[in-house]
């Protein structure tokens, strides 16, 4: 009897427990778009739960009907999910033919607290897609693997360790102020390193080349040499590139951009090669530094965090203390805020002008990213600070 009780008290209290991780999460979708002609809205998606179902099919579970309160093309649906990963999609009328494109890859949606998540019906990314950053001391979606090492390819004999590492930034500077950056030890000759040396990971959701087709990655390197960035296995297979950036610096940070402008779809697969020398003619090891490991659809190299400024656009002050000014960017006439997840976090309208003053008091200390339209339809994406 007593064993009963405990078992029921400890079912109670996980439910209490369960129950504790569960959040109201709503899910807004442009529609403007859509060619809507009298279809209904719908969300579908693996949430598990008696609510909202596991891939309902639209218009057979009628507690997924999104709805447009304000009669402005956004739909919008709230909904109460334990924290989690959720893959889903919208759709236009009911059944699975009206979904916002054919077949895979789903949206992918990571729970953590209560958010407004803000999507355009048919655009699966349409801000930048961070790889990695290693300011929260991983990998972000990759999951890495060493290449060109000789023994220090083998998990078995070296673990990636030996190999990256998540250190302190040791030279910040105007190109990087990143905290925390990834250390690479080069292997030379003597220890079988190859010209390819560097690493290939699986991307956890895959790199999205659809609308982003630009990867930017940040160096600090102690020689020349070319620099190599591959996206493999993907829907326009495989492509393996230099840098559009000839490499200028040593011992400082620099930016190099790759364009994937032929590429569309999704990639499982990426590869950094960032000392690509063939032959390779280093015998003893070399450090090098990577960080802010990007695609997005900026095809020009960026000046960046401190300095948020170029011909286009200026962004300041950089870290934020309370108020934001853009200007020189045209006429603005919105400001979108994401983490560096992707999540909206503040969108802001404004009346077309040439300078904006956001005040940004409530965002909490940490990077993020900003995404700026002007009224000829342009766009730009840069990484702030607060």
């Amino acid at each position: 009897m007593k064993k009963t009780l405990l078992s029921l008290f400890a079912m109670v209290a996980l439910s209490i427990s369960l129950l504790g991780q569960t959040v109201s999460v709503t899910f807004n979708v442009d529609m403007t778009n859509a060619g809507l002609e009298g279809e209904n809205v719908y969300i579908a998606g693996d949430f598990g739960t008696t609510t909202w179902g596991s891939w309902n099919e639209p218009g057979t579970n009628p507690a997924c009907l999104m709805t447009d309160e304000d009669g402005d093309m956004i739909y919008s649906i709230t909904m109460d999910l334990p924290k989690g990963d959720y893959p889903f999609k919208f759709f236009k009328g009911e059944g699975w033919d009206g979904g916002e494109w054919p077949g895979s890859p789903d949206r992918i949606i990571t729970i953590k607290k209560a958010m407004n998540h803000s999507y355009v019906w048919g655009v699966r990314i349409d801000f930048p897609q961070i790889l990695a950053d290693f300011e929260d001391e991983t990998w972000g979606i990759l999951t890495p693997h060493v290449m060109g090492c000789g023994d220090y390819d083998n998990p078995e004999l070296h673990p990636v360790e030996e190999t990256f590492m998540i250190v302190d930034n040791p030279a910040p500077d105007a190109m990087n102020s990143s905290t925390k950056v990834l250390k690479f030890i080069r292997r030379g000759t003597t220890v079988g390193g190859l010209p390819w040396g560097g690493f290939w990971a699986n991307n956890n959701p895959n790199v999205d080349a659809q609308v982003n087709k630009y990867v930017h990655i940040k160096l600090w390197k102690p020689r020349i040499s070319p620099v190599k960035f591959k996206l493999e296995g993907g829907t326009s297979g495989t492509l393996e590139i230099f840098s559009e950036n000839a490499q200028q610096l040593t011992n400082q940070w620099e930016e190099f951009v790759f364009k994937f402008d032929t590429m569309t779809g999704q990639y499982p697969i990426s590869v950094l090669m960032p000392d690509f020398e063939d032959p390779l003619n280093i015998t003893d090891d070399i450090i090098i530094y990577i960080d802010d490991i990007r695609i997005d659809t900026i095809s020009t190299v960026s000046n960046g965090i401190p300095s948020l400024s170029n011909n286009q656009i200026s962004i300041y002050p950089i870290p934020i203390l309370k108020d934001l000014t853009i200007e020189n960017f045209g006429k603005i006439e919105r400001v979108n805020i994401y983490n560096l997840a992707g999540q909206l976090i503040k969108q802001i309208e404004t009346q077309p002008t040439s300078k904006v003053i956001i005040n940004l008091e409530d965002l909490r200390s940490g990077m993020y990213l900003i995404n700026i339209t002007n009224t000829e339809g342009e766009t730009i994406t840069r990484k702030i600070s607060k």
